[in-house]
């Protein structure tokens, strides 16, 4: 393919082998940018002549000599290829956006629009896990895109829940891929993408390796992450650091099994050994793209009579999410304010006077808690009609009615989590969180107990009988072998409190 440069611009000028379709600003206009990826930016526009929103990836210009052969080999193999599963390619633009000050021609790539967003997009709104049945639907269809691109020799080497969009109808259209098989590799590249979308906490144990030669077990590894993120709601190895990361996950931390919930509990054991196999350290002993395509098959099967109903409750929460009105601003008692109290939050040693901006803070990460533990609290929490009184004219009667006729406590848990704490907001959380250490002591001592007041933050790792310690100024966090990646908070007024905290938490290692 023969390539011609022009000065002062990083376009290129591609003759012979390939002549996608061309885009300039003739027929674009209403450029909005609505995302920001590890390649550059993207921009929702109106294409006057097709009459609809397109979306438009633009290349950064200092990546544009590492990136364009990508870009172009994207659109050559999928210009005569297409799948279902795969966000589909217009063409390339090639102009100078209307907004751009330098005035340089710049180069992107033209695909669909999806206006619902992508997985992540879907798990923010709803803030909880899809029903089962969607969410096996969901994996099945990542397995079958990426089966597509293996088979046009395409690795994806950049899947996590942003770059799997969703149609109208909430199926799955595989993004980014071509792309980042030149913009990730294991060097300083992958730490800017992990700055910029979360990319490195993604990838394989080999991939941080020097001299990796990236493979097909890359994206079933990462596929294996996406699944556990999909039937979960969470981020892997959330606040995590990255060097963190890069000395666990090679010695085989990966996220904790136990935050996945499937009511049937076959079905959830073989859910956990696929994730594993996935997620295998060795790339050898990873399925193939056909094998995954056979399991998440055969486990959307079992649930397909019921996706209709799970989209259609989608749709339902989704747009209550849209209709509710902002949340009205929490003041808590003097007692909650102060730390004090039955719905206090407390630990033996450490008192603390909360100012009433604190107090909506405790609020907050009591929230974060529900939010943060709800595959654990759905799978362990028994006591739930007591909760539920417990929360009195929080919880409508028809609600309350509903939750009381379901079979068992996992049943119970989950209606309550998709109905009054989902509608109900912070206040709501915080205050089952407070009727759960009335009635689950012991449950939320396993889980956790939350604290927070200090910016100091101190973040605790330990094997055997190594402490490393780090110091930073976003949040104070204890990392055991025990707990995967869980992080607690813990409370401290001080320097000192920091320190005797630190002497006490090495005596008892």
């Amino acid at each position: 393919m023969a390539v011609e440069k022009r000065k002062g611009s990083c376009g290129f000028k591609v003759m012979g082998l390939l002549n996608p379709k061309a885009f300039d600003n003739e027929h674009l206009e209403k450029w909005e940018l609505i995302g920001i990826g590890g390649f550059g930016h993207v921009f929702k526009v109106k294409h006057k002549k097709m009459g609809h929103d397109v979306a438009i990836k633009l290349l950064d210009s200092s990546d544009c000599l590492d990136m364009e052969g990508a870009l172009f080999k994207e659109a050559k193999y999928l210009e005569t290829s297409s799948s279902d599963y795969v966000l589909r390619i217009y063409g390339i633009y090639e102009g100078i956006p209307p907004f751009s000050k330098a005035k340089l021609q710049t180069k992107g790539i033209v695909t669909e629009f999806m206006r619902r967003g992508s997985i992540e997009t879907l798990q923010k709104q709803l803030n909880c896990t899809p029903p089962v049945p969607l969410a096996f639907r969901l994996a099945h269809e990542v397995a079958l895109g990426i089966n597509f691109l293996h088979s046009m020799g395409i690795l994806h080497r950049d899947l996590k829940p942003s770059n799997v969009m969703l149609s109208e109808s909430l199926n799955v259209k595989l993004a980014d891929f071509g792309l980042s098989t030149q913009s990730t590799s294991a060097n300083t590249s992958n730490e800017e993408k992990a700055a910029h979308g979360g990319s490195l906490k993604y990838m394989p144990p080999e991939a941080f390796e020097a001299n990796y030669t990236p493979s097909r077990s890359y994206d079933i590894y990462s596929f294996g992450i996406l699944v556990w993120s999909i039937f979960t709601g969470e981020q892997p190895y959330k606040d995590a650091l990255e060097f963190v990361v890069k000395m666990k996950v090679p010695e085989g931390q990966r996220p904790p099994l136990d935050q996945l919930f499937v009511e049937n509990k076959e079905q959830l054991e073989e859910l956990k050994t696929f994730i594993c196999q996935c997620w295998e350290g060795e790339p050898s002993k990873r399925p193939t793209t056909k094998k995954c395509i056979g399991v998440t098959e055969k486990m959307y099967s079992i649930h397909k009579n019921g996706i209709n109903h799970a989209v259609y409750q989608v749709f339902e929460k989704l747009d209550s999410v849209k209709s509710e009105p902002p949340e009205a601003s929490v003041e808590p008692s003097l007692a909650e304010a102060t730390g004090n109290g039955e719905n206090g939050v407390d630990r033996p040693g450490f008192t603390t006077q909360l100012s009433v901006a604190d107090g909506r803070k405790n609020v907050d990460h009591k929230a974060n808690f529900v939010d943060r533990n709800r595959a654990s609290l759905i799978k362990s929490t028994t006591k739930v009609m007591e909760i539920v009184e417990e929360l009195g004219d929080m919880v409508q009667p028809e609600a309350c009615s509903f939750i009381k006729v379901q079979k068992t406590s996992h049943m119970q848990m989950t209606e309550l989590y998709s109905g009054p704490l989902h509608s109900g907001g912070k206040q709501v959380k915080a205050a089952f969180y407070d009727a759960l250490k009335k009635h689950e002591p012991q449950l939320v001592k396993e889980l956790g107990t939350i604290f927070r007041v200090c910016p100091i933050y101190l973040f605790v790792f330990y094997k055997s009988f190594k402490v490393l310690i780090v110091l930073s100024l976003s949040q104070v966090t204890v990392l055991t072998d025990e707990n995967c990646f869980i992080f607690h908070e813990l409370k401290l007024q001080s320097f000192s409190k920091m320190f005797l905290l630190l002497l006490t938490t090495v005596d008892h290692l």
